[in-house]
C-alpha cells in the first residue's frame, strides 16, 4: 500500500495539531487571562472524578458520539464566554453536561501551556473534556478528541494508544466520518486525509475529494487567514497533493 513519506507525514502532523485542534471560530478570542495552575488542577480533579470517564476515555469516539446525550442541558454557553470564564466553563461541563462547555473547557487547556511540556494530569483532562464533548453531542469534540490521539504531543497515557495500529487507524478513520456526517468540517478534512493515506480504509483519493470538498462547503475561493476557514485550507492543500501525486 502506498504511504506518504514520513517528512510529508510530520508536516501534515504538524499543520494539523495547529489547526484541527483550534476549533474555535473567528469570533472566539484567546482568553486574556489563561487558566492559572491552580484552576488547571482543579480541571484535572474534576474531570477525573466525572462518573464513567475512564471508560469513555477508552471509547473510540465514534462510538462515544451521542452516548450522553439523554444527559445533555441546553447549551447556553456561548464559545467566547466560555472561554474568558474558566472556572464557569468548567461547572457547565462536569455538572451541567454542556458539550460546548467541555469542548471549550479542553480547548482553554490547551492555551494555557506549552503541550509537549504540559502535565501529565492536564494533558489528560484535555483529553477527558473533548471525550465529554464528544459523548454529550459536539461533533467537533469527536474531531478534537481522535486528532488528539493522532497527531497531539501525549504527555499523559492514553488508552487508545495501546490499541494495535490497525484497531487505532480504523477507530480514527470511523470517527472523523462520522463527525463529518454531523455537520464538522474539521471532521471532513481530516476524512479526507484518512483515505488520501490509507489510514483505516482502503487508500481512495476519489472518495478522499469528496470528503475533502465538504470540509469546504459553503466556502469560495481563497479563504482570509482565521480559524473559521482554516479545515477548508487544510482540505484545498490536501486536494492539490493529490492532484499533484
Amino acid at each position: 500500500m502506498f504511504r506518504i513519506p514520513n517528512v510529508v507525514l510530520y508536516i501534515i502532523a504538524g499543520v494539523t495539531v495547529g489547526a484541527v485542534l483550534s476549533l474555535t471560530r473567528v469570533d472566539e478570542e484567546r482568553p486574556a487571562d489563561p487558566p492559572g495552575a491552580a484552576a488547571l488542577q482543579q480541571a484535572a480533579d474534576r474531570l477525573a472524578n466525572v462518573p464513567g470517564i475512564v471508560d469513555l476515555l477508552a471509547t473510540c469516539p465514534a462510538d462515544a458520539w451521542l452516548s450522553r446525550v439523554d444527559m445533555a442541558a441546553g447549551d447556553i454557553w456561548q464559545q467566547g464566554a466560555c472561554l474568558s470564564d474558566f472556572d464557569g466553563c468548567l461547572e457547565a461541563c462536569v455538572a451541567g453536561n454542556s458539550a460546548t462547555a467541555c469542548r471549550t473547557t479542553a480547548r482553554a487547556i490547551e492555551l494555557s501551556d506549552d503541550p509537549y511540556a504540559m502535565d501529565p494530569a492536564i494533558d489528560l483532562s484535555r483529553r477527558q473534556a473533548y471525550a465529554l464533548a464528544c459523548a454529550l453531542g459536539s461533533a467537533s469534540g469527536c474531531t478534537n478528541r481522535a486528532a488528539a490521539l493522532r497527531n497531539a504531543a501525549q504527555v499523559a497515557p492514553d488508552p487508545l494508544s495501546d490499541l494495535t495500529q490497525w484497531a487505532r487507524d480504523l477507530c480514527l478513520y470511523r470517527s472523523f466520518s462520522s463527525a463529518c456526517d454531523a455537520g464538522s468540517e474539521w471532521g471532513c478534512a481530516m476524512s479526507g486525509q484518512s483515505y488520501q493515506l490509507g489510514e483505516g480504509t482502503t487508500r481512495d483519493n476519489a472518495r478522499a475529494r469528496v470528503q475533502l470538498l465538504r470540509a469546504c462547503e459553503g466556502s469560495t475561493g481563497v479563504e482570509p487567514e482565521d480559524t473559521a476557514h482554516a479545515p477548508c485550507r487544510f482540505a484545498r492543500n490536501l486536494l492539490a497533493s493529490i492532484e499533484e501525486s
